[in-house]
């Protein structure tokens, strides 16, 4: 190392790092995360002091969001089916009724329906007319089965109206995210969801719905196709939308699209980076992670979790508390399968029954954690800040970032990958001194 002190690196040679991002993606995806992040497991094992599942902890951690926030992140692993909302068997729709849109099948939390007047509280039996609204709470989701068997998700901090057109369901959604599974649609009918300044045609397919309120006032709606084929429209402009596709429409402009699949293709190559930048400062590695800034102030964060096994069961789902509030989670295979999520009160368990971890095995998970609130820009000094109500506020520049001591952070070397007037984007990567970051907060 020439003498050079661990956190001394020059930054030629993270910029050297970092503009290898433009590389190709790599493909020996696995092979790196084993080497570079689930290492650290055989380095740290810890003790079982129980042989139930439910009983087995262990910390990893979500390092974007514990570069932004200093947070750390609480795996848990279960064996089995866990604890969910509250539901009840199908009930079909066919005979409940012409002006019935919808039936909740599921609710988690405080969850109303509105029609025009002072809202009633909705539990699991609950029908809802057309025309009605449902409204979800800080904390809380529905699950709506609409007439067609489709499926509908009800995020938290969401309204959207069930109404009908003549070839078909309608859903207006002025804000928040639904997640819906729309049944394969008959000849000539189709589900439209209306957002301000947007129409999504939807034919048959899994997809996400989000509507974010810009600085500016307008709104944006944010469409993820998980499966199947969806239409985006906006000022007069229709795009399609195809599997691990994201459209984004801001108010009175053309959609824009960008792959899903890309960001899991950049962790890889950031990967390589850290163990590289780790290399240099004589530092462990750890996990790589990206934070991207929103048009409602909030912030995205895309990294890489390990998953380990010691127990012997077969392990088909884990559980993470994030130290913040987070509005959504997603989860992703180390190739960039979907998983299926669902919400646990303060935390989100992640189905892992199509990528099992084995008994004794270890494997990984790319987490997407989105709706980070205490993460701003601010646009007078032109730097990244975060809020903290026991801490004093940070800054987060382009050439470093300043944390509170107890966070245990030696070296983040944050630096621009993508520049746009809004939203932007930053690679963080970190190397801790011996051990995962602990939350101050």
């Amino acid at each position: 190392m020439n003498g050079q002190r661990p956190n001394d690196i020059p930054d030629a040679n993270i910029e050297r790092l970092l503009k290898s991002a433009a590389g190709e993606p790599e493909l020996d995806f696995q092979r790196r995360v084993t080497a570079s992040v689930l290492d650290e497991l055989r380095k740290h094992p810890i003790p079982v002091r129980s042989r139930r599942p439910q009983g087995l902890r262990w910390a990893a951690v979500l390092l974007a969001v514990a570069a932004t926030i200093a947070a750390a992140v609480v795996l848990s692993l279960r064996s089995g089916p866990a604890p969910g909302r509250v539901s009840r068997p199908e009930s079909p729709l066919a005979a409940a009724g012409a002006r019935q849109a919808g039936l909740i099948h599921a609710v988690y939390g405080l969850v109303s329906i509105r029609n025009g007047g002072t809202p009633k509280p909705a539990d699991e039996t609950a029908s809802v007319q057309v025309g009605q609204w449902i409204e979800t709470c800080w904390g809380s989701e529905a699950d709506v089965l609409l007439p067609d068997e489709s499926r509908m998700a009800v995020r938290p901090r969401s309204r959207v109206q069930l109404a009908d057109k003549a070839n078909g369901a309608k859903l207006v959604v002025p804000n928040g995210s639904l997640r819906l599974d729309v049944a394969r649609q008959s000849p000539g009918r189709s589900l439209t969801v209306e957002t301000p300044g947007a129409e999504i045609t939807v034919l048959g397919t899994r997809l996400d719905v989000e509507v974010l309120q810009k600085p500016d006032g307008r709104k944006q709606t944010r469409v993820k196709v998980m499966s199947g084929k969806v239409e985006l429209e906006s000022a007069g402009r229709k795009i399609a939308l195809l599997p691990n596709m994201e459209g984004i429409a801001d108010e009175g402009e053309p959609p824009q699209t960008r792959s899903l699949t890309g960001e899991v293709n950049e962790i890889t190559r950031l990967i390589s980076q850290t163990e590289a930048l780790a290399a240099e400062s004589g530092l462990r590695p750890g996990s790589p992670s990206i934070i991207e800034f929103n048009a409602d102030r909030s912030a995205t964060v895309w990294a890489v979790v390990a998953v380990a096994n010691p127990a012997e069961t077969d392990l088909t789902s884990c559980t993470f508390s994030p130290a913040v509030p987070v509005a959504d989670v997603e989860a992703y295979t180390l190739d960039g399968a979907y998983l299926a999520v669902a919400p646990e009160q303060d935390a989100w368990r992640v189905d892992l029954s199509i990528a099992p971890v084995p008994p004794d095995g270890e494997g990984a998970v790319i987490l997407k954690a989105t709706g980070i609130r205490n993460v701003f820009l601010d646009r007078e000094s032109g730097s990244h800040r975060f809020d903290s109500p026991t801490h004093e506020t940070g800054e987060l520049s382009l050439i470093q970032f300043r944390l509170p001591t107890s966070a245990h952070v030696q070296e983040l070397s944050p630096a621009p990958i993508e520049t746009r007037s809004n939203p932007s984007r930053l690679l963080l990567t970190v190397a801790v001194n011996g051990r995962f970051l602990n939350s101050p907060f």
